[in-house]
């Protein structure tokens, strides 16, 4: 996918909207997850993503979120779309971030954009109980052991994260909230001790309906990172 915009473009259309720091320096951490997630799922697509993760919060400003959420999104649609960068894909992406506007995500990169927003505090978050308070000192155990930890960074929504501990190729753990939680936690019991790539060959391309992806081919992506990031 070819983005509408340059990557200095869609830094100069967030500033020209958003002017608080401390929402910049999100939009830009939510931009390098972007990066690096796309990195593993997209590889094609690496500038497309991280554009799609640093415009994702492009109404935090001009929304009236704070009395209906349910504008925080579909307003980022409409500001691209008079800026002459309307993109149903990228807009799709942005909005489903925030299913409260109507969009629930869908596409591999929905789920990518809606994992990426509360992980980018959560990082955070943890990098703050370091001596030196930087992000790139976090270590993968904290993010595994503080993730497990509900009062921790209590304000990170869990429920599009999955969590998962590898043992070699073996699969030791794996927390999978939201999407159908009975169905993914028997599946999460079932795939213990199995063999990584045995899952993902089972799991991988599920569909749900008539979306192009589901919660069981969302695992078998995330395994697939996981097992890259071991072996990296």
């Amino acid at each position: 996918m070819e983005a509408k915009l340059t990557r200095d473009e869609a830094e100069a259309l967030l500033r020209k909207y958003v002017k608080g720091e401390h929402y910049i320096t999100h939009s830009l951490a939510v931009e390098a997850i972007m990066r690096g997630l796309a990195k593993r799922l997209a590889p094609d697509d690496v500038e497309y993503w991280g554009i799609c993760g640093l415009l994702h919060d492009l109404d935090e400003e001009t929304a009236p979120w704070r009395d209906d959420f349910a504008t925080h999104g579909p307003t980022s649609a409409k500001i691209l779309q008079e800026e002459g960068y309307g993109d149903p894909v990228m807009e799709n992406a942005i909005m489903s971030h925030n299913p409260v506007c109507g969009k629930n995500p869908e596409t591999t990169l929905e789920y990518a954009l809606i994992a990426a927003d509360p992980m980018s505090g959560f990082i955070k978050a943890i990098a703050q109980i370091y001596p030196d308070k930087k992000v790139a000192s976090v270590k993968h155990k904290s993010v595994n052991k503080r993730y497990k930890e509900s009062r921790f960074a209590a304000g990170a929504n869990r429920q599009y994260m999955i969590e998962i501990e590898l043992d070699g190729n073996k699969i030791k753990d794996v927390v999978f909230t939201g999407g159908c939680n009975g169905n993914l936690n028997g599946i999460s019991k079932l795939i213990k001790g199995m063999d990584a790539e045995d899952v993902i060959e089972r799991l991988e391309g599920t569909r749900c309906g008539f979306k192009d992806t589901s919660c069981p081919d969302q695992l078998s992506k995330a395994l697939r990172a996981a097992m890259a990031e071991q072996n990296a």
